[in-house]
């Protein structure tokens, strides 16, 4: 690996570009909303520093200490497979995101140049959601074409300030609503008779898939650190600007939501059907709708380019191929999936064990690959440490952390699925 991070500033702003995704605008806010706000938000934070920010570690521990992809990184360590298994997921979480993030894209232009969009008419044109997807693809693919400095390092070092921007902006403006103090009171109250087993396990699951954990982004950032970087300490900022990001969205959504007395529906609905609403009855709602579209194609354009970057790394190193020539392997191969994909998103209709193709891919990915990729972490973390043959008390504390602690709570989060 002959490419290196300009600076430590930078490898921190790619590493939140790729760990604040969609999830943080649309999911947080609507698994807040039910889970009692404020309780929520808390016990989010407990898990994120408990668990999420050792597996974080763990992971860029891993690219950093052999500079090299993931297939090649997990090698190190006797598990070759788990690298193949990180690049599933990454194949998998970048064509769902790609079609998710054709929606925010088709949305933002549409708030600029006004092309008459709705939901429906979206949802309803197999060309259309095909054109979008495509399109956020090539906007990512172009990123990274232009490599490290010049593509993820300028992106990041640009798009995430104007992210902080544009949220703190929203808040700004919502703050005249009527809906404004009450969304500011449940998000920061606390009650521990909200706490229950499933809030403990939403939180817990919030936590695993906020810090782009399990599919390779990290061990493709961490390799172009310095070998042997000092990591620990300096990802603490990174789980702090996650949060914030997860509060403000909460806040902003929760004021509109309260204010036009809207039902808080999940994912997809709340951004692109009933917010439109909204925007639309508010003062100065245009300006808002360019800039609340604008984060989630910012969100989800940052965490593409970092799925993007392990395809890259596997097969240029698989394949021995350069950069430039494995990109567009990669190009062809996303635009078939991703065309799947939408086929799948528009027949709906079209079930598989109660899920429609779109539905079972986003189920499979964050919900068992992602874990599961959080338990091979563990074995890295626990195998890297046999190697350094240092057996202290403090590494004594470590390895149980990650052989007991955290698979304790995966298999929890992991059997839930197999209960009734």
């Amino acid at each position: 690996m002959h490419n290196k991070w300009s600076s430590y500033l930078s490898f921190i702003l790619s590493i939140a570009g790729a760990a604040i995704g969609l999830g943080n605008i649309w999911m947080f806010p609507y698994v807040a909303a039910n889970y009692g706000g404020g309780t929520f938000i808390v016990t989010y934070a407990v898990f994120l520093f408990l668990f999420g920010l050792p597996l974080m570690f763990a992971e860029i521990k891993l690219g950093n200490n052999f500079t090299s992809c993931p297939i090649q990184s997990f090698s190190k360590v006797k598990a070759k497979f788990f690298g193949f298994w990180f690049a599933l997921v990454s194949i998998l979480i970048l064509g769902f995101y790609s079609v998710v993030s054709g929606a925010s894209f088709a949305f933002f232009a549409d708030s600029i140049i006004n092309l008459d969009l709705t939901w429906s008419s979206f949802t309803s044109s197999l060309f259309t959601i095909s054109f979008w997807s495509l399109s956020f693809l090539f906007g990512a693919v172009l990123i990274v074409s232009l490599g490290v400095k010049k593509g993820l390092e300028r992106a990041n070092f640009w798009l995430i300030p104007i992210l902080y921007l544009s949220l703190l902006l929203i808040i700004a403006t919502c703050s005249n609503l009527s809906g404004f103090h009450s969304a500011l009171d449940f998000v920061f109250s606390f009650n521990f008779k909200d706490i229950s087993l499933n809030l403990i396990a939403a939180a817990a699951g919030q936590s695993l898939f906020s810090l782009a954990v399990g599919a390779g982004c990290l061990i493709a950032y961490g390799s172009y650190l310095p070998q042997n970087s000092r990591i620990g300490m300096n990802l603490i900022p990174i789980a702090i600007m996650t949060i914030i990001v997860g509060i403000l969205s909460t806040l902003s959504i929760l004021t509109i939501v309260k204010t036009y007395d809207m039902g808080l529906a999940n994912g997809p609905e709340l951004m692109f059907l009933s917010l439109p609403i909204a925007f639309a009855k508010m003062q100065y709602g245009l300006i808002i709708a360019k800039l609340f579209f604008g984060v989630l194609v910012i969100a989800a354009l940052t965490s593409a380019i970092s799925f993007l970057e392990v395809l890259i790394q596997v097969c240029s190193s698989q394949f021995n191929l350069q950069r430039q020539t494995a990109l567009y392997y990669i190009l062809g191969f996303m635009s078939l999936f991703i065309l799947f994909l939408c086929f799948g998103f528009y027949k709906d209709n079209l079930k598989f064990f109660n899920k429609s193709i779109f539905e079972l891919v986003i189920f499979i990915a964050t919900s068992i690959l992602l874990p599961i990729s959080a338990l091979m972490l563990c074995y890295s973390r626990l195998y890297m440490i046999y190697l350094q043959k240092n057996f202290s008390i403090r590494y004594q504390i470590v390895c149980f952390w990650y052989a007991i602690i955290i698979p304790g709570v995966i298999i929890a989060f992991l059997s839930r699925f197999f209960m009734y």
